[in-house]
Order: C-alpha cells, then structure tokens, then sequence
C-alpha cells in the first residue's frame, strides 16, 4: 500500500459547531486553509520569542564579559562571575522588550553593582559600557520595527 503524501490533519474543535457545518465544502475547506496559516505563525512567534530571548541572554552576558576582556582581561573565576549580571541583564531587557534608552537604564545599575565590588571605575570603560548596551538595544528596536524580532 502506498502511503499518503498528504499531512495527517488534527481535527479542530471549531469544526464541530453548528455554523461550520452549515457550510459548503468549499468554505470548509478555507477556513481550514486559514486556521492552519494562524497555527502557522504563532509557532514562529514563539519560535521568534525563544531565539529573541536567548540573544538577549547571550547579549547580556558577552556586553560584561567582552569589555571586562578587553580593559582589562579575564580569568574563568571573573567570567563565571561576569556571567550572572549579564544573564540578569539579558532576561530583564526581554521581559521589558527593551529599546537602546532601557537598555542602558537596566545595564547602568548592574555595571555599578558590578565594578563597585571589583573596585574598578575607569571612565573609558564605562563610555564604552554605555555606547555597546544603546547599540545593543537600538538593534532590537530596528528588529522590532521591521517585524524580525518576536
């Protein structure tokens, strides 16, 4: 027996109301077509969001950690530690879908939090702290205005 190259199709509760059945096939048959494109596109939102949301962590985390690296360099002991308020800064900045002005307003506290305890405050570095966190959130304002981002 040959096998159908047709998807198996779930069955969808709304086809059993009164006014679906009431229809011809041919209407049947679209609204199927359109219930099937909506699942469609929120899987890929939600795929969107999952992605959206790991490159904030990701962000979070190299924004702490590249620049610590660059000034100053990085031992594994002030990466791991390096790793926690950049993680904070990438869930805090997706859960507010943060623009390149919130971005910076979440990333500030969490830089004086974190070089207060190291002891280090060099202006250059937080210049470049402030210019990368902006870009950082000027390049999810630009995805969300062109419809990339979730």
């Amino acid at each position: 027996m040959a096998r159908s190259a047709l998807p198996v199709r779930e069955h969808d509760p709304r086809e059993e109301a009164d006014w679906f059945q009431r229809l011809p096939e041919h209407a049947k048959e679209e609204f199927r077509e359109r219930w099937r494109v909506v699942a469609g596109r929120t899987e890929q939102q939600i795929d969107r969001r999952r992605s959206t949301e790991v490159r904030y962590l990701v962000e979070g985390v190299m924004l702490f950690a590249l620049l610590e690296f660059l000034f100053i360099g990085l031992s594994v002991t002030r990466l791991l530690l390096l790793m926690v308020p950049g993680l904070a800064l990438g869930w805090i900045c997706h859960k507010i879908r943060a623009n390149r002005w919130r971005y910076v307003v979440v990333a500030l506290p969490l830089y004086f939090a974190v070089y207060g305890i190291f002891g280090l405050f060099a202006i250059v570095h937080f210049i470049v702290f402030v210019c990368v966190a902006a870009g950082l959130g000027l390049s999810h304002e630009l995805q969300r205005a062109d419809g990339t981002e979730g």
